[in-house]
């Protein structure tokens, strides 16, 4: 196989001397620029609850008394539960002390905390990443301006933390996370009709492009494209290397190294990779298997019938095929096409003449059952208004849906 805040200081208080500002310490406009180190954060709570005290203490004295201490307990608990600016935010679940407001990236984005090292390795089930930008609009003569993107990792309360932005561009516009791998602490990011692909690294802030030269394939220029992610975090791509697609598997233990359906492509002569127009012909439901037709001919272009259907396995790395065999209800002049995916082993298809269409459903045995849980695509973003664009859950596949081709036509 090839390789490819400081404490609140407590006491009496003297009314003639002014009281300090106290700050929540700003974060870069992206998230890592913090250098992930520890901080211990003063929470907006906390300054308000101090002020108040300053204030009370003030009027006290004023009215001939003595200014109360500051309660160790006023401060700790005004400090335990620090929240974005939106009143209606969940009280997060990491400790107080490395929480620190980040900026807000803009209109319809989230509040969030900067994202530090000790926030990120609590990350488990309940967890998600979410991004946010808008959708241009391809067909606008005058398209709004531009705006920024984010990703955030997602506790279990809701709270989010900002990973990565980016200032208003073109290419901003329709950035989506498509895979997390929870493994290796990265994000797949796709900017959509830009074609660009590039891994986020979570810890660090930085997201690189990803070329298909980094998946073995010997290609310089090409960006790769991602075609589905299971739940167990392998992963297929697809890259031209300037005469076909190639199909490369990411696995955390194993890297970028050829698919077995890419190996098969090129080993046996009865059956060929899609040109580039037509790749893979549909992905199952829970981001694990997709199908891929053959012709007995590959020359042969007159039917969009095929003669053998294959099933890859990206958790497995492993290929099933089944003759393509409509029964005696389906002429032999009918073109038969996929339409869709019913259930882990079963494909339904549509075999036309004219205007008539007939239903006919083929079986692939030996596929492993659905994952569970299925994944739910999510997405709350339009065009021209940002929002949320995906949210992939800890432990779940990556939705098919957010990985189909963005329609050109």
């Amino acid at each position: 196989m090839d390789k490819l805040g400081e404490e609140v200081p407590g006491g009496p208080v003297d009314p003639d001397v002014p009281v300090p500002d106290v700050a929540v310490e700003p974060a870069g406009t992206v998230a890592a620029g913090s250098g992930r180190r520890r901080i211990i954060g003063i929470s907006i709570a906390s300054v308000a609850a101090v002020i108040a005290i300053v204030a009370i203490s003030a009027a006290v004295i004023a009215q001939g008394g003595s200014a109360p201490a500051t309660s160790p307990s006023a401060t700790e608990s005004a400090s335990e539960s620090p929240t974005p600016s939106d009143p209606e935010s969940a009280s997060p679940s990491p400790s107080v002390e490395e929480l620190v407001a980040a900026p807000h990236v803009g209109t319809g984005f989230p509040e969030a905390f900067v994202l530090t090292d000790s926030v990120l390795a609590q990350a488990g089930p309940g967890w998600a990443v979410e991004s946010y930008a808008s959708y241009p609009d391809v067909y606008d003569q005058e398209p709004a301006p531009p705006t920024a993107s984010a990703v955030y990792l997602v506790d279990p309360t809701g709270a989010h933390f900002l990973a990565y932005s980016t200032g208003p561009s073109d290419a901003a516009s329709g950035l989506t996370a498509v895979a997390w791998r929870e493994s290796t602490g990265e994000v797949v990011l796709d900017h959509g009709d830009w074609g660009v692909v590039e891994v986020l690294d979570l810890s660090a802030g930085e997201a690189t492009p990803l070329l298909a030269s980094l998946l073995g394939v010997p290609s310089t220029d090409t960006v790769a494209d991602l075609v589905m992610a299971a739940a167990d975090g392998a992963e297929l791509w697809r890259a031209w290397d300037g005469t076909s697609s190639r199909y490369v598997r990411w696995s955390d233990d194993g890297g970028y190294e050829f698919a077995a359906i890419d190996r098969k492509a090129r080993g046996d002569s009865s059956f060929t990779l899609p040109p580039e127009w037509d790749q893979e012909k549909g992905l199952r439901r829970d981001g694990r298997v997709a199908l891929f037709h053959a012709r007995d001919n590959p020359d042969d272009y007159t039917s969009q019938e095929p003669d053998t259907l294959y099933a890859y396995d990206v958790s497995t790395d492993l290929v099933l095929s089944s003759r393509f065999t409509p029964g005696a209800t389906i002429p032999d002049n009918y073109e038969c096409y996929f339409e869709t995916w019913q259930g882990a082993d079963s494909l339904s298809y549509f075999c036309n003449l004219s205007s008539t269409n007939l239903p006919w459903t083929a079986v692939i045995k030996g596929l492993p059952a659905l994952g569970d849980p299925v994944p739910t695509y999510a997405s709350e973003s339009q065009i021209g208004v940002v929002g949320m664009t995906s949210r992939i859950a800890y432990g779940n596949a990556t939705d098919p849906q957010l990985l189909l081709p963005a329609c050109s036509c």
